[in-house]
């Protein structure tokens, strides 16, 4: 099975790329032209230079004809409240895609988010409606509605992984590496909210064997929620996370309001990632 990666070099892409080609799959990454990673002298995948919204009409071909795409790209991660989600990336996402599966591919696999659910506190399913409340939320679920849609006029297969947080990366700007920062420079607080939220989270080791089983599975599941289903506290993750590295840095609560794009209690059910992966 040929496996074609958006997205290859990003914080998730490479623990998944990493994972796939350990376990010797066909890998071919899409890359744009710019792109400069010391994993493309990795000689056990192909590489193709794409600007996705500037592919070819040949894409497909120009990629071996792969058997599912792992879409995993996505720009302005940084700024959720950012319209670029809306004008820019979700029209050129699925462009893409729609080219690839008018020319023959026959699965597709999406990263999506837990935001698509929005302003909904408990544990939220797959069944659930959405309803996101932040442009990069509904940016994707406006992506996996349309994919739904041209599912109608193309014989393809979709997968949409609804990915909750993660932690272990310590080069972003998310939760965990802001700690691992602060802990590094000798920092003698830690500036973070009050902490009471309750969040689902994942080790990005676990994601990335997750969403790579999935992927060679190659099967059409629909809507996966991919998490813990273990709701924690944001303050006690941060105080396991302290002792995990070995510090007693001091945290400064309630530095930080509550994002209002959130809400204050939230986790995924994943019954059916559960029954999909009977051994995770």
């Amino acid at each position: 099975m040929r496996i074609a990666i958006t997205g290859a070099f990003g914080y998730i892409g490479s623990h998944i790329l990493d994972n796939l080609l350990n376990n010797g799959h066909d890998v071919v990454c899409i890359v744009r032209n710019a792109t400069s990673n010391d994993k493309r002298n990795d000689c056990r995948c192909d590489f193709i230079d794409v600007s996705i919204g500037k592919e070819s009409d040949n894409l497909f071909q120009d990629l071996g004809e792969p058997d599912v795409l792992l879409d995993l790209a996505w720009s302005n991660l940084g700024n959720y409240m950012s319209l670029d989600h809306i004008g820019l990336d979700l029209p050129i996402h699925y462009a893409f895609i729609r080219k690839l599966v008018k020319s023959g591919l026959k699965s597709v696999i999406v990263t999506g988010t837990c935001f698509e659910y929005g302003i909904q506190n408990g544990q939220l399913s797959e069944e659930m409606r959405t309803n996101p409340v932040n442009p990069y939320g509904y940016a994707k679920d406006a992506l996996r509605k349309q994919l739904e849609f041209l599912k109608n006029e193309a014989d393809f297969s979709l997968t949409w992984l609804r990915i909750f947080y993660i932690f272990g990366n310590v080069k972003g700007n998310d939760l965990y590496s802001q700690l691992f920062r602060s802990i590094e420079q000798k920092h003698e607080k830690f500036n973070m909210s009050n902490g009471e939220q309750i969040r689902d989270y994942m080790s990005i080791e676990l994601l990335s064997e997750v969403i790579s089983e999935i992927t060679i599975r190659n099967q059409d599941y629909g809507i996966i929620n991919i998490c813990s289903g273990k709701p924690i506290s944001v303050r006690a993750l941060v105080e396991h996370w302290r002792s995990d590295l070995g510090s007693n840095i001091e945290l400064n609560l309630g530095f930080y309001e509550y994002p209002d794009y959130e809400p204050l209690c939230f986790w995924g059910d994943n019954s059916k990632l559960k029954s999909i992966l009977n051994d995770l």
